[in-house]
């Protein structure tokens, strides 16, 4: 069963102004997501660790995914990169 890690609260306008009344502003990953970013993205995890809430609550980009329901890319320009959630 995945383990569900609670990062914050999300501030929802950015989202809801796009896709409608969010269920919840709870920000969560599983350990699953987790063991995702290390193993296929090992340069991101230590942006995700520190930026994850920044780059949620203040986006540059938030696009829809047209191939998973329910899904989003946020993205915000950092220093001498992009970081993607």
């Amino acid at each position: 069963m995945a383990e569900i890690i609670e990062l914050g609260k999300l501030n929802t306008q950015p989202l809801e102004s796009e896709f409608g009344k969010l269920k919840t502003d709870e920000l969560i990953i599983t350990n699953e997501r987790i063991e995702h970013i290390k193993i296929r993205h090992p340069e991101d995890f230590e942006l995700f660790e520190q930026y994850s809430l920044l780059v949620v609550n203040e986006p540059e980009f938030v696009i829809k995914d047209e191939k998973n329901e329910n899904t989003v890319f946020i993205t915000k320009k950092l220093e001498n990169t992009n970081l993607n959630l």
